[in-house]
This record gives C-alpha cells, structure tokens and sequence, in this order.
C-alpha cells in the first residue's frame, strides 16, 4: 500500500510541474544562430556547396570555410615551427594551404587544397587575411597577392601566427588584411 501511495503522490506532482510550465520570463535553451549564418547561406548558394557540419561549407572547387563557434576562445594553437608535418598543424590539414581572419590562427578560416589561384573575394576573405599555414607538402610555393602584386610568398610548411608584423617583399608596408587573392602550389 505504501508502495502505491508513493507512486500515486509521485504522479500527482509530475502531472502538477508539467501543468505550471516554465515561468514566462524563461529563456529558450535552443541555440541562437551562428552570427555567420548569413555568410554560411551565401556560399551555400554557389554550384556543389555543401554543409558539413553547423560552421563549415565545402566547396566544389577545392575550398573549404569554416566559421568558429559563438563559444570557441580566441587564439589558435601552439607548436614547434621545426616540428615535422606528418599531421594537422594548427588544424590545417596535410596537403592544405590554410588561412585565418584573425592572427594566432583564429577566426573564420579558408582551407585550400587544389593547385590554383583563388580571389579570396568569392569566400569573403578579401582584405581580412591575419595567419595562415601552408601545410602542403614537397616542393611547392603559396603567392599572395594584393590588387595583382605579390606581397607574399611562402614554401611548403611555413607559416604566420600575425601578419602585422610581416612587409610586403616589393616594400609597401605590412601584409596583414592586405591580401586579396593566393596562388596554390
């Protein structure tokens, strides 16, 4: 009998909270929207975009954007610039030339990984890239460009953690949120 009254008084008071509800003034738990989510609908419009997960667009011609989270902290990962690159580094990828909107490897990021010359302008990047890791492998050099000169270049396995403190090699200042397009490979 006890047993009964027990799960009988149990009952009522579920029944009872679940009729309250929550109080008016009780925030939803659901996630709000990325603040990228505008920029992620862009691209997806383009030929072959696909969402890979809530914050990254791949794209048909070799490209890859990836939004960060609202949650995740400023600043990018640390290492050893002789360590070799048998795996991710920074999280770019082997075989990646990958490039941050923000120094110390943060940010919105554009991984690219087909030989080609990509106006950064067609991933939102134009004038906003920080640091970058060009996490290729063999023989190969990245060319950044601003307004169709070369600022920049960088062999496999190099990188930038702030490109403010880096001049341009034709002299015309600092790099930082100067570079509007890259050549891969």
């Amino acid at each position: 009998m006890r047993i009964v009254k027990a799960a009988l008084a149990a009952t009522v008071a579920a029944t009872a909270l679940l009729a309250v509800g929550a109080p008016a003034n009780a925030q939803s738990s659901a996630a709000s929207p990325s603040p990228y989510e505008q920029q992620i609908q862009d691209l997806l419009k383009r030929p072959g975009a696909e969402r890979i997960d809530a914050n990254t667009v791949r794209l048909t011609e070799g490209a890859t954007v990836t939004f960060p989270a609202q949650n995740q902290s400023a600043g990018g990962a640390s290492t050893n610039a002789s360590a070799p690159r048998t795996s991710d580094w920074f999280g770019c990828a082997v075989g990646n030339l990958c490039m941050w909107a923000d120094a110390e490897m943060s940010g919105a990021r554009l991984d690219l990984w087909r030989c080609g010359t990509y106006s950064l302008f067609n991933y939102g990047f134009p004038d906003r890239m920080s640091s970058y890791s060009n996490n290729q492998t063999g023989y190969v050099i990245s060319r950044f460009y601003d307004g169709g000169a070369e600022i920049l270049n960088e062999g496999a396995t190099g990188y930038r953690r702030n490109l403010y403190y880096d001049w341009a090699i034709d002299g015309s200042g600092r790099v930082d949120n100067r570079i509007d397009a890259v050549k891969v490979c």
